[in-house]
């Protein structure tokens, strides 16, 4: 076998082990939002970064929904019910108003955090992992993604 062959056969094999090895991350399981099927969830999904706080973005089983980080450090929803007029706290990064709210799981030491766009429609939701990822790396990531969303109201 020439020298040629032999360097494009070894290229081949390490082209097909690296397409095998790339789909050995198991789906992340994922429930759609409410209105999922929405078609600016669509624009907005396919505006989502590859990666995320420095996760990779990983396949969901689940129509408007996307996750970053093995394991899964943060879960966007396109589709989530708009939070109505709240006193909770909303941010504003990058022209996008998010509400926050920090939930503390019972029994382990993580917390989780949950953000929110404040009025557009349909919202999109971002849960993560505050102990692995600060939200001051995550929603500037997607905030392009979520600037395809409508906008009806802002922050005051």
């Amino acid at each position: 076998m020439s020298g040629r062959a032999r360097l494009a056969g070894a290229s081949a094999a390490a082209l097909a082990s690296a397409f095998l090895l790339s789909g050995c991350s198991a789906a992340v399981v994922t429930s759609p939002a409410p209105k999922a099927a929405d078609p600016a969830c669509a624009n907005a999904m396919l505006k989502t970064p590859d990666t995320v706080a420095g996760g990779s973005r990983r396949t969901t089983t689940s129509q408007g929904t996307t996750a970053y980080g093995d394991p899964a450090r943060v879960v966007v929803s396109c589709g989530a019910e708009t939070p109505a007029p709240t006193t909770d706290k909303c941010l504003s990064v990058d022209g996008i108003d998010w509400v926050v709210k920090e939930a503390r799981n019972t029994g382990t030491p993580s917390h989780t955090w949950t953000a929110t766009t404040y009025g557009r429609e349909p919202a999109m939701q971002v849960v993560m992992d505050a102990d692995k990822v600060p939200s001051s790396d995550v929603l500037p990531g997607l905030s392009t993604a979520a600037g395809e969303l409508p906008q009806k109201r802002r922050c005051l």
